[in-house]
C-alpha cells in the first residue's frame, strides 16, 4: 500500500485556491505600514531527571529547560512563529547510551506562513517535523524545508492534503566522510481527516508516504547503534545504510468525551519501508490513554505497546522515547495537572528489548520525572 499525493495535483489546488488573493483583498500598502505587528508570546519552565539502564551500561540526566514562543501576525496573511528553548544540563553517562538534554540554546521551530485564503497555508522555515504525528518514522525535530497544505472544514468533518520537503539536519567534519556529499532530502505527501466531534465522539486519521535520499555516513554510522542494518561500521567513512528508506506510515486516533473533565482515547499507528524485507520493515504502535477529573485538577494514565524493526526509518531521526529501531516494548506514563495553579508533573517508564541479536542493542529501561508550569503569556 502507498499513500502518494501528486506535487502536480497540489499545486494545482493551491493555484486554484489562490486566484481570489487579490480580488478578496482591501489591504493596500498605505494600509500595510498603518498597522502595527500584533503577536503572542508565552514561556513556560520545566525540571526533569531521566535514568537509562542496560545489562552493561547506565545513564542519569538531570536538567532545567526554560522554553519560549512568539506567534506574530505580520500582516493580514502573512505569520511568523518561533520556538525555542534555554537548557542547563548535568548528567553521567556511558558511551552508547543517548543521556537526554545536553546545556545550550536550541531553537525548535521558525518559520514564516502565507495564507492566501482559509484552506491554504505555505509555510517555510525550520519546521517542527512532529506535525506528521509519526514518532516511529521521525521525532519532533526541525528541518529546513517548506510546508504545503490544501484544508476544507464544516460543523464535523476537516480533512485535506498536505506535502513538505525539508532537508535533514546532521553534522560531519572531514575525519567522518570520504569526500563531498550530497545533499540529503526527506520528502512525505499526507492526506488527513478529522471527523467529529458528535455524540461525544472524535475520529482523527492520517497517511503519509514519505522517502529519504542521500543520508551521509555519518547518519548511517550513528543509526547502526539505533538499531539499523548499515553496512560499513569501523568509521562514518565507510557507513551506508542497507537499505533505502521509502514507505508509508498511517494513523488512526478515535477521542471520545464522556464530560469536560473525563476523556477517553485510543489510537494505532503502522509505518512501513517498502524498499526493506519483510522481517526488517515494519512497525507499530497502540496507545490508549484516560483523562480524569479531580476536582480542579486532572490525572492521566496512558499506556503504549510497540514494536519498530530495524529498517523502517533512520534511528538517527526517529523518536528515542520507543529507543528508535530493532525494539518491541512498553510505555507507561501517568500525569497530574495542578489546574489551580498553571503546572503538572508525571512519570513515565519505558521497557523496550531487541527484535533481532546485534552487537550494539540490549534490553533497556528508563525512567523519567518531569515537573513542568503550563505556558503563561509574558
Amino acid at each position: 500500500m502507498k499513500a502518494y499525493i501528486s506535487r502536480e495535483i497540489l499545486l494545482f489546488l493551491i493555484l486554484l485556491n489562490s486566484l481570489n488573493i487579490f480580488a478578496d483583498s482591501t489591504e493596500s500598502v498605505a494600509d500595510i505600514k498603518k498597522t502595527s505587528i500584533i503577536y503572542d508570546a508565552s514561556w513556560k519552565a520545566s525540571i526533569s531527571n531521566i535514568q537509562w539502564e542496560n545489562k552493561t551500561e547506565n545513564a542519569n540526566n538531570t536538567g532545567f529547560k526554560f522554553s519560549t514562543k512568539i506567534d506574530a501576525k505580520l500582516s493580514h496573511r502573512f505569520d511568523a512563529f518561533i520556538k525555542g528553548n534555554l537548557r542547563w544540563a548535568t548528567e553521567r553517562s556511558q558511551k552508547s547510551i543517548n543521556s537526554g538534554d545536553k546545556s545550550g540554546f536550541y531553537l525548535d521551530e521558525v518559520y514564516l506562513k502565507f495564507s492566501p485564503n482559509d484552506n491554504i497555508k505555505l509555510m517555510a522555515g525550520a519546521i517542527d517535523q512532529g506535525h506528521l504525528e509519526s514518532p516511529l518514522l521521525i521525532s519532533e525535530r526541525s528541518f529546513p524545508g517548506l510546508l504545503e497544505e490544501v484544508s476544507f472544514k464544516n460543523n464535523i468533518l476537516l480533512g485535506g492534503i498536505k506535502a513538505s520537503q525539508a532537508i535533514p539536519t546532521s553534522k560531519s567534519y572531514d575525519t567522518v566522510r570520504a569526500s563531498k556529499e550530497k545533499t540529503p532530502t526527506f520528502f512525505t505527501e499526507t492526506i488527513f481527516s478529522t471527523v467529529g466531534p458528535f455524540y461525544d465522539f472524535k475520529i482523527s486519521s492520517s497517511v503519509t508516504h514519505y522517502r529519504f535520499k542521500n543520508l551521509p555516513s555519518i547518519v548511517a554510522y550513528d543509526s547502526a547503534f539505533y538499531g539499523n542494518s548499515v553496512i560499513g561500521t569501523d568509521s562514518g567513512t565507510d557507513s551506508k545504510f542497507a537499505f533505502n528508506f521509502a514507505g508509508y506510515s498511517a494513523l488512526l486516533q478515535v477521542d471520545y468525551s464522556f464530560s469536560s473533565q473525563t476523556k477517553f482515547l485510543i489510537g494505532f499507528q503502522h509505518i512501513q519501508n517498502d524498499l526493506a524485507p519483510s522481517a526488517y520493515n515494519r512497525g507499530r504502535r497502540l496507545f490508549t490513554e484516560l483523562q480524569l477529573g479531580v476536582g480542579r485538577d486532572t490525572i492521566t494514565p496512558r499506556y503504549e505497546i510497540f514494536f519498530n524493526e530495524s529498517d523502517t526509518s533512520p534511528g538517527y531521526y526517529n523518536s528515542s522515547k520507543y529507543a528508535h529501531n530493532n525494539r518491541k516494548g512498553f510505555m507507561a506514563k501517568i500525569k497530574y495537572d495542578f489546574n489551580k495553579y498553571g503546572y503538572s508533573t508525571s512519570i513515565q517508564y519505558v521497557d523496550s528489548d531487541i527484535i533481532q541479536s546485534n552487537l550494539f542493542d540490549q534490553h533497556e529501561q528508563s525512567i523519567s520525572i518531569n515537573l513542568e508550569t503550563m505556558y503563561a503569556s509574558f
